[in-house]
């Protein structure tokens, strides 16, 4: 976190759902409340079975792209266990100001309506669609998410780090 500033853009890269974070509270508070638990159904076709023991992406082919592209990282976090806090992981005291979210896949839209889970809650606990955050100068956003495009991840110019007190403010969620 020494190179972080204000002015570096968040880059977020897609999570293949649900990754690790949460999974005992889903187990625990959400599967029982279900009538079909596991294999309830969800609004793309899959159960929430499928949804939870999908394979995580594992990011280091795309660092290593970074790494080999030139591309200056000034610094990364994974977004998983803490949820969209890991995007002030680094410990300096900025405030994290997004702009744009990923879409949240379907798993956590039952997940947030089962367990009656405010926003502020889902995205302190969960990943909502972003596994990894890459931080860099503005001027390489672009190039970032083209390495990204090319080795299949989606990904956002989400927002800023800016001077402030330490903090993740989500624009679109208040």
């Amino acid at each position: 976190g020494d190179k972080l500033k204000a002015g570096d853009h968040i880059i977020l890269i897609e999570s293949s759902g649900i990754h690790a974070n949460g999974v005992t509270t889903i187990r625990e508070q959400i599967v029982s409340k279900l009538p079909q638990g596991y294999l309830t159904p969800l609004p793309n076709g899959k159960t929430l079975a499928e949804a939870l023991f999908k394979k995580t992406h594992i990011y280091a082919a795309l660092q290593q792209a970074f790494f080999e592209q030139g591309v200056d990282l000034h610094y990364e976090t994974h977004i998983s266990g803490h949820g969209w806090r890991k995007l002030m992981r680094a410990q300096r005291d900025f405030t994290y100001r997004l702009h744009v979210i990923p879409p949240p896949p379907d798993e956590f839209r039952l997940i947030q309506e089962t367990g009656k889970f405010t926003a502020e809650q889902m995205y302190a606990a969960f990943n909502m669609g972003a596994g990894f955050a890459f931080y860099v100068p503005g001027e390489q956003a672009v190039l970032v998410q083209e390495i990204a495009r090319n080795l299949g991840y989606q990904s956002w110019d989400a927002g800023i780090v800016k001077e402030g007190s330490r903090q993740v403010i989500i624009e679109p969620k208040g």
